[in-house]
Order: C-alpha cells, then sequence, then structure tokens
C-alpha cells in the first residue's frame, strides 16, 4: 500500500512527529498480507497496540476456518466444538465467520483425542483449568 492509501484509511498522518515511524509499520504490516481493514481494527483497539499486531503474523499462517466448518474437520457437532472453544478460553462467536486458524484446529485435535480416551467432560475441564491458567 501507498501512503496515500494509509492517509485515505485514516491510519496515517504525514504531519505527525512520527510520521516516518509509523509509515515504516504500516508498510510493513502490509507487506505481511495485513489488509488496511485489519490494521485498522487493530489500530481502534486499546487493548491492542498496532505493533502487536505483526506477532498475529506466526498463528495467520494456513488457512482460516469458520466455526463450522473446523467442526466438521474436528469430527464434532457444532455443540461440541462451542464447549471445547469456551472451556478453552475462546469467546462465543459466529458459526460461518472465518477465525479458527490451522494451528487453533491442531491444537483442538489434541483435545478430541483425549477426549476419546478420558471423555469430553474431563477434558472440558482440563481445558478450563489450561485457559485459567494461561488468562495469568
Amino acid at each position: 500500500m501507498e501512503p496515500a492509501e494509509f492517509e485515505a484509511a485514516g491510519l496515517y498522518d504525514p504531519t505527525s512527529p512520527d510520521a516516518k515511524e509509523r509509515l515504516a509499520l504500516l508498510k510493513w504490516l502490509s507487506d505481511r498480507g495485513f489488509t488496511a481493514v485489519e490494521i485498522a481494527e487493530a489500530d481502534a483497539d486499546p487493548g491492542l497496540p498496532l505493533e502487536a499486531l505483526a506477532s498475529q503474523q506466526a498463528v495467520r499462517r494456513g488457512q482460516v476456518h469458520s466455526r463450522r466448518e473446523s467442526a466438521v474437520l474436528l469430527g464434532l457437532s457444532d455443540t461440541a466444538l462451542e464447549r471445547m472453544l469456551l472451556a478453552s478460553g475462546y469467546p462465543s462467536g459466529d458459526r460461518d465467520e472465518a477465525t479458527l486458524t490451522d494451528m487453533d484446529i491442531s491444537a483442538l485435535s489434541s483435545f478430541v483425542s483425549a477426549s476419546e480416551i478420558f471423555g469430553e467432560e474431563p477434558i472440558e475441564q482440563f481445558a478450563r483449568v489450561i485457559s485459567a491458567a494461561a488468562a495469568k
């Protein structure tokens, strides 16, 4: 993207004291596949510094799946997947919105395998403990 495009999206002010650094960051993010919409959404989130968007690059590799598609990939019902996601600390979401990465699917498949051995309820409880510990 060009500076004028960033400016039109409300992401860049060439008169700002940090304009040079800001433009470098915006170009870097754009070069790595982030869209102006994704950058603007991250920029609007006061809890997420724009620089933190770059850390998401590692988990963005591969495809992004909807919850409905993920349930099929994992061999779960939509309801079972939703329970597992909530237990794992994922927020509720639209079943048709693509939000789960290949990395998410891989992690969830471990829980699915474990639930075949130990049962769904114990694994959901385990997922809650792991999620709570990770949140601290």
